[in-house]
């Protein structure tokens, strides 16, 4: 018995013993001491480490916590050491951008790479003299709504050790920008630096950021973002301006999405039976009849923002509106139809007796207004050669080139409804079977008012056995 326990003595003193060394099997200590150092400035220690085991080992050097600001190693951070051997890490510290100002110590590790259980550890200790801001934004305000008004207040809380001063800020939402001023805040204060009701239009729809800005001197702090959330909204508006006669009833209505979704619906008009058949309507709706009366029914799907008027009338006036229509469709065709100036070109067999074809041209100012000149051209094509036997006008140019002839009148001005026969004559230097086919005669008609204006005459066709021999 007392020998189990001496035994069982000396196997506790021997695992402690081996704790122990396991524990100093490697070394690291700080040889810098306590930096004092800004917040924008580095720190620079050296780290000594010993390898205590009895081999040749690697050992890494880090920061327990390396999201803690950032730790450089100029020189790398890994020590490969034989038994007993020391070396210096030198290490340079960049405090994190929100730091306070006070005491601090950061944890450094050394751990074997050859057994990472065996490691030591030391502190970086430091005091930071100054700070950043540290003026924490809240933005206070619904998360979720329809449009409508939002209120928005912006909070500023200091949280850090110092009071702070000359702070503006800048707050964005739906393309609108305003601005805010932070004159003074103490260490730990909380302040409301923005309200604004905004109103949210009725076509906003989905996601939109609000962004709020901060900056002291000029110079930028920070930014925070929310998000606001516009809920689908059918908003329809629709708006009516029946108009009475005396033997007519008109209605319009304007249907317009106010709201932030596509809309499909119907609008139902009721009417009288007998009504309907003096309706005109547009656009076109479906006629329902039923025992109590006739409804006008229109189906629409309309976008946000997007717009539809209907439109219908009742009236007991068919006959004057037909002959208004008549007289309308007649002043129509008069303005706009009827050919202003004319030229009508005829050919046939000269009716004297002579071996030749007459060509007449007929030239006409068919309006009310008097024309400044009238210049006419035409052509005498192979194999037909020109008679110099002109009626009442003789060309101001003849040009003969490429087998044809070019013939140019300037006939002058023309009085209103005024028309002009120009003739000529032309021979045959073939015999021709079927279809002899004489070109258009043009005209340029310059108006008192106006520019110059082109027109082309009828193409003519002589058909049978034309034999007029060449004299």
């Amino acid at each position: 018995m007392t020998k189990k326990l001496v035994l069982s003595i000396i196997l506790l003193l021997a695992f402690s013993l081996s704790i122990n060394v396991a524990h100093a099997q490697i070394e690291v200590t700080s040889e810098s001491g306590t930096r004092q150092v800004y917040h924008t400035d580095l720190a620079e220690y050296k780290i000594k480490v010993t390898n205590n085991q009895d081999f040749k080992d690697s050992i890494k050097v880090r920061a327990v916590d390396i999201e803690y600001g950032q730790l450089m190693f100029p020189y790398g951070n890994i020590a490969i050491l034989n038994p007993g051997q020391s070396k210096i890490i030198p290490v340079v510290f960049s405090p994190p951008r929100d730091v306070k100002i006070g005491s601090y110590a950061l944890e450094i590790l050394a751990i074997s790479t050859t057994d990472p259980s065996v490691r030591a550890s030391t502190y970086l200790r430091f005091d930071i003299l100054s700070e950043n801001p540290q003026l924490d934004v809240t933005i206070a305000s619904r998360k979720e709504l329809s449009p409508g008004e939002l209120e928005v207040n912006v909070i500023v809380k200091n949280s850090g050790i110092i009071s702070q001063h000359n702070v503006t800020g800048k707050i964005r939402l739906l393309n609108q920008e305003d601005g805010f001023a932070l004159d003074f805040i103490k260490s730990g204060d909380t302040q409301i630096v923005f309200n604004k009701i905004y109103t949210i239009p009725s076509n906003y729809l989905g996601g939109h950021e609000i962004i709020v800005e901060l900056y002291q001197n000029g110079n930028f702090l920070s930014e925070k973002r929310d998000t606001l959330s516009i809920l689908p909204n059918e908003d329809l508006e629709i708006l009516t301006n029946p108009a009475k006669g005396i033997l007519s009833f008109a209605n319009t209505i304007t249907i317009t999405n106010k709201g932030n979704v596509e809309v499909a619906d119907r609008y139902v008009a009721p009417i009288t039976s007998l009504k309907k058949h003096f309706l005109s309507a547009s656009p076109v709706p479906l006629v329902k009849d039923n025992e109590e009366a006739t409804q006008l029914v229109w189906t629409y799907s309309l976008s946000p923002g997007e717009s539809i008027t209907l439109a219908y009338k009742v009236s007991y006036l068919p006959l004057v509106l037909i002959c208004l229509l008549i007289i309308g469709g007649a002043f129509a065709y008069t303005k706009y139809f009827m050919i202003p100036y004319s030229v009508e070109k005829q050919a046939a067999k000269d009716p004297s007796g002579e071996n030749a074809i007459k060509i007449n041209i007929l030239v006409r100012n068919n309006t009310n207004t008097s024309v400044k000149s009238v210049k006419l051209t035409d052509i005498v094509p192979t194999p037909l050669k020109l008679v110099e036997d002109f009626g009442t006008a003789v060309p101001d140019v003849i040009k003969r080139e490429d087998g044809k002839v070019n013939m140019f009148w300037n006939l002058g001005g023309f009085a209103p409804q005024e028309e002009r026969l120009i003739s000529y004559k032309v021979r045959s230097s073939l015999s021709i079977l079927g279809r002899l086919t004489i070109p258009s005669a043009k005209i340029k008609v310059k108006p008192e008012q106006g520019r110059s204006k082109l027109f082309t005459s009828n193409k003519v066709f002589l058909k049978g056995v034309i034999e007029i021999p060449d004299e």
